[in-house]
């Protein structure tokens, strides 16, 4: 403990310059007078430390001391080498002249036996020079304005950046936005025209954690299966605890995440065919609607290639007139087009987009993805169906905002035939 305390002692003199016996025997939880007699200590150890009495008195270092290095263990120095040789790749420095002199104060050189890079592939220029923006805008507390691509498309913010998180194999940046007059995490990689400003701010309290448990309990759970073949996918990307192997290899992963803003659409689908959605019933009808839009986008990249499905027009809920620029419903083009009287997604004429009836049966109001068999694929509130369907609207109207898609889907979906009925009863 007494070999702590000296550390300390060293430590808060080389950081602050000066300081009291009381406060560091207050730090420490020791007496006044155990304080002077580890003063005592240092100074028989070479340490040159000065004693003044009186008002702006203290305890000091002598100007030009150094912390020797015989003050750490090797398993210390040893860490504060590779944490040096580690660094480079964030800052974008070449830190080997520093590791060089830290060799020769310590007395030892390391092994090249690690080399961290944390840029991506091919991006090692425009990642370093974003990072060292950013540390300085950070370090000099000015505000940075930036362009910023998430999923409800493009917007400008302005922010007094707090500090860089990495987690999860990506950087982040945590800040106060201006705009929006809270802290705000931002994606390093989907910020795009950064420019730091000559506007300062004052000193910014720290920051929420970067992974706020009790927001991500808002989040619907969702249940997944995976075949054993993408077994290494499925360890990558998820914790263990919310894996289990089933007996015929496959593996289920039962998580909490967010179903309404699109990103898990286009994860899942990155999964080919391969990824089977278990629950909820919400997200496997925008799964559905997401993987025939696909289809549609690269059909006509395909003339020669006979599919059931070349001549269906897959869209949002709401469709853009060609011609006029408005939303379509179904009473606009009754007889060009069908829709399905839950979910909208556009019928045509084609019978195996259509619900089935117990006896087998076509049941012609309904896709095949939401009635099955004589009933729906799970309960849901017109509610929960327009929240499943408002990412795909944004993506086919990207100046569109979530707000007004929103209140589209609101006064179209009580016409069809599904919500009609429940509005009745």
């Amino acid at each position: 403990m007494k070999s702590s305390r000296l550390f300390h002692i060293i430590h808060r003199l080389l950081r602050d310059g000066r300081t009291t016996a009381p406060v560091l025997a207050s730090e420490l939880e020791v007496s006044v007078r155990t304080i002077y007699r580890d003063v005592e200590a240092l100074c028989q150890a070479g340490v040159p430390i000065i004693t003044e009495q009186g008002k702006g008195g203290g305890l000091s270092l002598m100007e030009g001391f150094s912390l020797p290095g015989t003050l750490m263990t090797p398993e210390e120095q040893a860490q504060l080498l590779l944490a040096v040789k580690s660094i480079g790749s964030v800052t974008g420095g070449d830190a080997s002249s520093l590791m060089l002199k830290l060799g020769g104060l310590f007395q030892r050189q390391e092994a090249d036996w690690l080399t961290v890079d944390l840029s991506r592939w091919g991006c090692a220029d425009s990642n370093n020079q974003r990072f060292r923006s950013l540390q300085q805008a950070i370090l000099e507390r000015r505000c940075i304005r930036f362009d910023y691509v998430s999923a409800n498309g493009l917007s400008r913010r302005t922010v007094q950046p707090a500090k860089l998180v990495y987690k999860s194999a990506a950087w982040y940046l945590q800040g106060f936005c201006l705009i929006r007059q809270a802290f705000r995490t931002f994606k390093l990689s989907r910020i795009q025209s950064l420019q730091v400003t000559d506007e300062t701010f004052p000193p910014l309290p720290q920051p929420p954690p970067i992974e706020d448990f009790e927001f991500s309990e808002r989040y619907p759970e969702v249940r997944l299966r995976f075949p054993a073949s993408l077994a290494f996918r499925v360890y990558d990307e998820f914790d263990g605890d919310s894996i289990a192997k089933e007996a015929d290899g496959s593996l289920t992963v039962t998580a909490r995440m967010p179903i309404d803003d699109g990103w898990l659409y286009g994860y899942l689908l990155s999964f080919g065919g391969s990824a089977q959605v278990l629950c909820p019933e919400q997200l496997k009808a925008g799964l559905a609607i997401h993987a025939r839009q696909m289809a549609e986008a690269y059909q006509k990249d395909l003339p020669n290639v006979q599919n059931k499905t070349q001549d269906v027009r897959l869209s949002s809920v709401c469709c853009e007139h060609p011609l006029e620029g408005k939303f379509i419903t179904q009473e606009d083009y009754p007889m060009e087009q069908k829709f399905c009287q839950s979910c909208g997604m556009p019928l045509g004429d084609h019978q195996e987009l259509y619900g089935t009836e117990k006896d087998g049966s076509l049941n012609q109001d309904y896709c095949i993805y939401c009635y099955k068999d004589g009933s729906f694929l799970g309960e849901m509130t017109m509610a929960e169906m327009i929240e499943a369907c408002i990412p795909f609207t944004l993506e086919a109207h990207p100046g569109m905002t979530r707000e007004a898609a929103k209140a589209e889907m609101e006064s179209y979906f009580p016409r069809l035939k599904r919500w009609a009925k429940q509005e009745k009863q």
